[in-house]
């Protein structure tokens, strides 16, 4: 078989995209090549079957030559001109989603060859192609500053100066807008990175940036001025207050408002984007202690789930952490019927090599939450701890499990396990430290405490639990306490 990057690319194909390629291949402005036309036909007929025998260059080369002793460089070189007519291929593929792309590049023609009642059209068609309902993205501000950019340059070559006072500020303006949602949106990611995943980036050119400038100001002007894109450009900034802002939740509620408002101007990507935004929010409230925000969270997943908008396109997989955390949010919130429902429906849009090892976790637990321990540790078991949240829930899990089989012995070592990988991996940021520490230290006391009753120490410990509002698993530690007191009045 041909060991080349181009089988790779052909394995992604579409029946439809194969057939675009075979014309793209016989179009001869693209390929003048007869033999690399005939070399895609042979190809083809083997199509998905790359491992057969008939596609070793050997044989390829006995087809496409009869009679003539092989030569490696030729097939190779037949080879690479195909690969390179397939990446082309994917570059125009991509080139013709995105219809302002067309525009921009052929408005430029247009203004050099001096051609201004179709550049006048394209340009007004283009302005409508951004500005229809669920146009806007990331880029969007970007792009009405290039067609911005572009008229300047038609007037100004056509002499008209006068005229380009207006577009240049329009043009300043949605530079501005974009540059600011840009940083905003990078500044939320490395904030992320850094909570998350205990990453240190130290000094860098994006904190100084926002250390260096007013940005509240900045807003505060910008929606002072009823600008036609002001509301929008906002959303940014509320989710950027919102992220930083661990006990005041008034922007959020700004942020979800200014979403809600203008949902569906945003395309299918971008809208996920934001429901991710407003996740990572809500996760990060609950991780601090506030509980409300679940509901919240459960809000986000149902909207992601009835509007199909789970990734950045339809055929898109759930992603294995989202899949994990709509589940858990049902259970947290006593929705299991809803949780099992969700994992039988959706299972099959996680990555197969991932499907797995999210079944055993969702079963085992269900299993719990049924009371039925023994088989939820059959199937925490067979969970692969690769995936890194897994590290965190599947110990959690098995602590729990292991206090209600009375499993003493074997929580005691987990214990000591999970102490040593909560301190030493570099990846477990402080704030994580601390919430999965005191649910260490609350198992331990249960243990402790489970054979010598002292009623003045779990009523204190009792106490002491409810006052504190960043700990893992704090509905179930009050339970356990509750039952431990509760056993021992007679």
């Amino acid at each position: 078989m041909i060991k080349s990057k181009l089988f790779e690319i052909l394995k992604t194909f579409t029946a439809e995209e194969l057939k675009g390629f075979r014309d793209f291949v016989h179009s001869p402005f693209h390929n003048r090549n007869k033999k690399v036309r005939i070399l895609y036909e042979i190809i083809k007929k083997y199509i998905p079957d790359f491992e057969n025998d008939m596609l070793k260059k050997e044989k390829l080369y006995r087809l496409l030559y009869p009679g003539k002793p092989y030569n490696d460089v030729v097939m190779r070189i037949l080879i690479s001109d195909l690969l390179k007519l397939s990446e082309e291929y994917l570059a125009y593929q991509n080139y013709r989603k995105n219809s302002i792309n067309e525009k921009k590049f052929l408005l430029d023609e247009l203004k050099n060859r001096k051609l201004d009642s179709l550049f006048r059209k394209n340009l007004r068609q283009a302005e409508e192609i951004l500005c229809r309902d669920d146009a806007i993205d990331f880029k969007y501000f970007y792009e009405l500053q290039n067609l911005q950019n572009l008229k300047i340059e038609y007037l100004i070559s056509r002499d008209k100066q006068s005229e380009i006072a207006g577009d240049v500020l329009k043009q300043g303006e949605y530079l501005i807008y974009f540059t600011l949602s840009a940083l905003l949106n990078t500044t939320h990611e490395l904030l992320q990175q850094e909570s998350v995943l205990n990453i240190n980036f130290g000094n860098n050119l994006v904190k100084e940036f926002f250390d260096n400038i007013n940005i509240e100001n900045v807003y505060r002007f910008i929606e002072s001025s009823n600008s036609e894109y002001g509301e929008i450009a906002s959303i940014y900034y509320y989710m950027y207050k919102a992220y930083m802002s661990t006990d005041g939740d008034t922007d959020y509620f700004k942020l979800k408002n200014s979403i809600e408002k203008h949902f569906n101007k945003f395309t299918r990507e971008e809208k996920f984007n934001l429901l991710l935004i407003m996740e990572s929010i809500c996760t990060n409230k609950v991780s601090f202690g506030k509980q409300e925000f679940y509901s919240h969270l459960m809000d986000i997943y149902e909207l992601m789930l009835s509007d199909s908008i789970w990734g950045h396109s339809d055929t898109s997989f759930i992603q294995l952490n989202l899949f994990r955390n709509i589940f858990f949010t049902a259970v947290i919130l006593e929705k299991y019927e809803w949780a099992e429902e969700f994992v039988s429906k959706y299972k099959n849009r996680l990555i197969p090599e991932q499907r797995d090892n999210m079944l055993c976790f969702s079963n085992a637990i269900i299993l719990f939450e049924k009371g039925e321990f023994e088989k939820a540790l059959a199937e925490i078991n067979k969970v692969n701890y690769n995936f890194f949240v897994f590290k965190f829930d599947a110990r959690v899990l098995l602590l729990k499990i292991y206090c209600e089989l009375e499993l003493s012995e074997q929580a005691y070592s987990l214990i000591d396990s999970f102490s040593h990988f909560l301190a030493n991996n570099k990846n477990v940021c402080a704030h994580d430290r601390e919430r999965f520490g005191k649910f260490i230290k609350y198992i331990k006391l249960i243990l402790k405490y489970k054979d010598t009753f002292d009623k003045t120490i779990i009523d204190s410990l009792e106490n002491l639990l409810e006052q504190d509002t960043i700990v893992i698993g704090k509905k179930w530690i009050t339970g356990k306490l509750k039952k431990l007191n509760h056993s021992n009045l007679y």
